[in-house]
């Protein structure tokens, strides 16, 4: 019987409610004994043992010991079994299912497994070992319920009046053990995949996600949850029962390795996948979808070996270089494109008119929405001409998941992402410090003009509006001048720090500049306008990275052909500067897509004649966009 038909027999199940874990954690692992009244004080046999003496847990007694000890789904403690486990010193309570409730081809399915991978292997201990053992000593005695942690990750209610486990009214309880108490049930305990089990369980399909995903796993020892056997000869603590536990990187929201520069920082989920008491939506793309999507956007991650760190060179260390190989560069930047996107939290979404508060799993599932957030707090957003429904087209369609312990699984054979998300577009809005250039010739300033703080009132019935900026919450735009009688200029960093765009290689990009006329800086009363409008003569150059290295293996940087507009003054006003020098679009050859601490260095300045009548050398910008070509 192969592992797909097994499993269409057991019929997993969801538990009711989702619940918070992680794999094997400490403060879920080790608590303080409560002996039920002194249940185990007079037990002579272990758990083993008494489940050894009884006929009825023949089945479950046979799966347990061919059951391997796992560190985590891919690591066995060699010669080391569930046997072993159950006739040891850690105090547990098992719920173990009787052969009624183990039938005879579920029996039959497991045993196979045993004989099969590592991976159907943990299967067995995830989906019925696991899933009917708890740590510590748990007794249905007294009144009230508890949320029991199982050994598998899954919480589970037991209600000591009504002796029940998971609403499941036990079969024979508090057999005592000295390691633990036993409890006897007909019926199976129900189990369901969380979104990152259900991934790791599906290899052939999903198996570029999951293996991104996984190599981002560390694995601890808790040798404050472990049972101690004496000690070495050295003195070193052995242990008889050694718990562990994991931590994935990708479920933070960023990623950078302790103690070193990384050129990178990992982008990740920003929602742990494991934990139960969440209920999220994901999108899972196949192997297919993964493949098309990286054929298609590969060339937009074509990478130097070497960069220039810029933020040394602002500090005045010029000649600083870091890097990578071009393809190890290329699988993270897009890997963690392709996967951080991906997790929604189901419960909160945007208010409609038919729903308020916390959603439902089934409420995201059933109501169309025109918008989304993901985990990371990127928005997603569709034209209204195109579908209502944005899951429609980030979801490719399914209107089926699958259910699993903490949301949906939204299988996807389109990586759909660009389209509603993050175009290749680089918008910079020059209202942060943070892209002035700091090696600038002491006579240029940049100041940035806040509308809030002037006073000033700004309406499109006047002459075109500038931008406001949802991170510093400020409507306005940057003055860049001389405090010499020279020619102003400036020098930016090319990125997007808005949206966290940065250049890609190989997208033709038509630039353009918003540019703002004088009077909105100096103009104090709008009701009637009193100072005279004035032009700019000016000209972008931009310093970048082509992936050239001169005879000592040092990154030479190429300047782009000047691109020079002249501005009348008049409005706020979209120029396209790049027609001329790039009819064909600006080509960068080398992305800096992700790239931490490197960038393209843009230069603006003055390209009017000193006191050239009705012209200034002060300009007013309030963007730079590279509008990418489709």
């Amino acid at each position: 019987m192969d592992k797909k038909t097994f499993f269409s027999i057991i019929r997993s199940s969801l538990l009711g409610a989702a619940f918070a874990v992680t794999f094997t954690a400490c403060e879920d692992d080790h608590f303080t004994v409560n002996d039920g009244g002194g249940a185990g004080a007079n037990a002579t046999l272990t758990l083993w043992q008494q489940i050894q003496k009884k006929p009825e847990l023949s089945r479950f007694r046979e799966i347990a010991e061919k059951t391997p000890y796992f560190k985590d789904e891919g690591h066995v403690v060699k010669g080391y079994t569930f046997a072993n486990v159950l006739d040891g010193t850690q105090n547990l309570t098992v719920f173990a299912p009787t052969n009624t409730a183990l039938s005879e081809a579920e029996y039959q399915g497991y045993m196979t497994m045993l004989q099969g991978s590592t991976s159907d292997q943990y299967d067995v201990f995830l989906r019925l070992i696991g899933n009917h053992i708890t740590r510590n000593r748990y007794s249905a005695t007294g009144t009230g319920q508890e949320d029991l942690v199982m050994i598998n990750g899954k919480r589970a209610t037991f209600d000591h009046a009504a002796k029940t486990f998971k609403d499941i009214q036990l079969a024979e309880v508090n057999i005592p053990a000295t390691n633990g108490t036993l409890h006897t049930m007909n019926t199976l305990s129900p189990f369901a995949y969380n979104i990152y089990e259900y991934i790791k369980a599906n290899p052939g399909e999903y198996g570029k996600v999951r293996e991104w995903l996984m190599s981002f796993d560390t694995l601890y020892f808790d040798s404050y949850a472990s049972a101690e056997g004496g000690s070495d000869s050295y003195g070193n603590p052995i242990y008889v029962d050694s718990i562990y536990s994991r931590e994935n990187s990708l479920f933070g929201f960023q990623y950078s390795k302790r103690g070193e520069e990384w050129i990178m920082n990992i982008k990740g989920l920003n929602g742990n996948i494991e934990r139960e008491d969440s209920i999220w939506a994901m999108a899972l793309p196949t192997d297919l979808a993964w493949n098309a999507a990286w054929e298609a956007m590969k060339d937009n991650y074509d990478y130097s070996e070497l960069y220039i760190d810029k933020e040394k060179e602002d500090q005045g260390n010029s000649g600083q270089t870091f890097g990578g190989s071009a393809d190890s560069l290329r699988t993270l930047g897009l890997s963690m494109d392709l996967v951080a996107p991906l997790l929604f939290n189901a419960r909160l979404q945007l208010e409609t008119t038919t729903h308020s508060g916390f959603w439902t799993a089934e409420q995201f599932k059933q109501a169309p929405m025109n918008k989304l957030f993901n985990a990371r707090q990127d928005t997603f957003t569709v034209d209204y001409a195109a579908t209502r429904d944005v899951k429609e087209l980030l979801f490719d369609g399914n209107n089926s998941p699958v259910e699993v312990s903490n949301g949906l699984v939204y299988k996807v054979n389109n990586w759909n992402f660009w389209k509603p998300f993050r175009t290749k577009d680089v918008e910079m809005k020059l209202n942060s410090s943070y892209l002035y250039n700091l090696n600038n010739n002491t006579n240029n300033r940049a100041t940035f003009y806040d509308f809030a703080n002037k006073g000033a009132l700004i309406t499109d019935s006047l002459c075109g509006t500038v931008s406001f900026d949802e991170n510093t919450k400020k409507t306005g735009f940057m003055a860049i001048y001389s405090t010499s009688t020279s020619a102003a200029k400036m020098e930016f960093k090319l990125m997007d720090l808005e949206r966290d765009n940065q250049i890609l290689s190989n997208v033709p990009y038509d630039v353009y500049v918003i540019m703002v006329p004088n009077f909105y800086y100096e103009q104090s009363q709008w009701d009637s306008l009193t100072v005279t409008p004035m032009k700019n003569r000016l000209q972008i150059q931009i310093l970048y990275n082509d992936g050239s290295v001169n005879a000592r293996g040092a990154v030479t940087e190429k300047k782009t052909t000047a691109m020079q507009w002249e501005y009348d003054g008049l409005k706020v006003d979209t120029i396209c500067i790049s027609k001329q020098a790039y009819p064909e679009g600006l080509v960068f050859p080398k992305s800096y897509k992700n790239i931490t601490r490197s960038f393209p260095i843009l230069t603006v300045e003055s390209k009017a004649k000193n006191k050239e009548a009705g012209y200034q050398h002060t300009f007013f910008i309030d963007r730079i966009i590279f509008k990418a070509r489709e």
